[in-house]
């Protein structure tokens, strides 16, 4: 098998052999499987792209997501096919952070194909980039700084406190961006969870905030953090905070 591998999980059908076709078109090795716990988890190590062609999946489906949640917080990449609908119910189980891309019905099987191969070039290109962890809960802004960066990091997002803690089980990046307000909890109580563990207590935390008064910089400098950037920065001025992070922190190592 080539390493451009990809589970493709759907009740099969027409649109499901085209997908299939397209991606062998572009030299992708297809494992085909059904929504299933036991396929899904036969196959969960088998290739680095999911691909989940919804429609009227068994009661189990809940189940199914639940694993493909966990799959895909150890670096894996999903892509989502199906209506509007399917999508919306789809992200009521997994985190619209986790997901890739999106193909709204109708979508066209070769841009499918072209997007996963895309994907795993930029992802050879990604390898060696230093990776940023961003937990935030607001979803636009997750997708607008992962633009910001993307050109220079490996950026990976989460969209709530839980789910980053999750990600961190399985994965070390090189510096964690971590909102100061979100539901739940605080970016100062997850900074505090970081410091207390073994596994985390020595990757780098900068804070991300919306507010720049004295009371709120005053809280958050009170952490020690690396840093902090205000939300409001333009996207050039966040990537040359973030970029004279790792410089001093190369500097340090010498």
């Amino acid at each position: 098998m080539n390493n451009n591998s990809a589970v493709l999980i759907s009740m099969g059908g027409f649109l499901a052999i085209t997908v299939k076709d397209a991606l062998k078109d572009r030299d992708v090795d297809v494992i085909d499987i059904r929504p299933s716990l036991e396929e899904l988890e036969e196959h969960r190590y088998d290739a680095d792209v999911f691909l989940v062609l919804l429609g009227k999946f068994p009661q189990e489906a809940p189940s199914v997501y639940e694993l493909l949640k966990e799959i895909c917080w150890n670096k894996k990449d999903l892509f989502v096919l199906g209506e509007a609908q399917e999508i919306k119910e789809f992200e009521e189980y997994i985190p619209a952070a986790l997901v890739a891309k999106e193909f709204e019905r109708p979508f066209n099987a070769a841009d499918v194909a072209r997007t996963v191969t895309n994907w795993y070039e930029m992802k050879d290109v990604n390898a060696d980039l230093p990776e940023i962890l961003v937990i935030d809960d607001d979803p636009v802004f997750l997708w607008t700084i992962r633009g910001y960066l993307s050109d220079a990091y490996n950026v990976k997002v989460a969209n709530s406190a839980m789910d980053g803690i999750r990600y961190l089980t399985a994965n070390k990046p090189d510096l964690i961006l971590l909102d100061y307000e979100m539901p739940v909890a605080n970016g100062d109580t997850v900074a505090q969870m970081l410091s207390d563990s073994e596994e985390t207590k020595d990757i780098p935390v900068m804070f991300l905030t919306g507010k720049d008064d004295r009371e709120t910089v005053m809280k958050v400098l009170a952490l020690k953090p690396e840093g902090y950037l205000l939300k409001s920065l333009e996207g050039r001025q966040i990537h040359a905070a973030i970029d004279e992070f790792f410089a001093k922190d190369f500097m340090g190592k010498l």
